[in-house]
């Protein structure tokens, strides 16, 4: 634009250009990376839970056979998973908090803007949100899978062994499945971020 000074012109850059520079494509491949780790521990747990509602199964019919309703077990089992992961929340909070001082202490200043890494709010409202997510996400399969168990089959069995629901097992395979996919995506996207 022409001036009394001559002509000028002017350039516009995107703040978040400006902050998080050329180190932008490595930042997006650590946070799909970290995402991906999330997803496996996730699937994980989910696993876990239902072997926990697998073994759970006789005591769970016993309560819907004394009247019991489905939507109160769901909600008992929900909670239970909303514990877990909030105590996994915490745990994970206290230990990013420690390694960002770990990391601080010995990159130091050698990495631009380290030092001002902090959590503040927003981090411990996404730690919330991702682990009652995750909680109810994964939670909501081995609550339902036990809602709609036979609770005469179950009770019938009496002492003998309780063995999971064809369903309870396909659940089981698919999730290490889901896991074992994760962990090769994970591997393939850390040897590709070595090169």
């Amino acid at each position: 634009r022409p001036s009394p000074f001559g002509a000028t012109s002017a350039i516009v850059i995107p703040m978040q250009e400006k902050i998080v520079g050329p180190s932008r494509l490595a930042l997006g491949v650590l946070l799909s990376a970290s995402i991906v780790v999330l997803l496996i521990t996730c699937a994980n747990v989910a696993s876990l839970l239902l072997s926990r509602s697998a073994a759970r199964r006789k005591e769970i019919a016993l309560r819907m056979s004394v009247g019991s309703g489905p939507v109160r077990v769901v909600r008992q089992l929900l909670a239970e998973s909303v514990g877990y992961a909030l105590l996994g929340g915490i745990g994970g909070v206290l230990l990013a908090s420690w390694l960002i001082n770990a990391v601080i202490g010995v990159i130091g200043p050698a990495m631009p803007r380290l030092t001002e890494t902090r959590m503040d709010l927003g981090v411990m409202t996404v730690a919330l949100a991702v682990s009652i997510t995750t909680a109810l996400v994964f939670g909501v399969g081995p609550a339902l899978a036990l809602c709609f168990t036979n609770v005469q089959e179950v009770l019938k069995e009496g002492g003998r062994s309780v063995s999971a629901s064809r369903r309870v097992l396909l659940a089981g395979r698919a999730m290490v499945a889901l896991q074992g996919a994760m962990t090769v995506v994970l591997l393939a996207g850390a040897g590709l971020m070595l090169k």
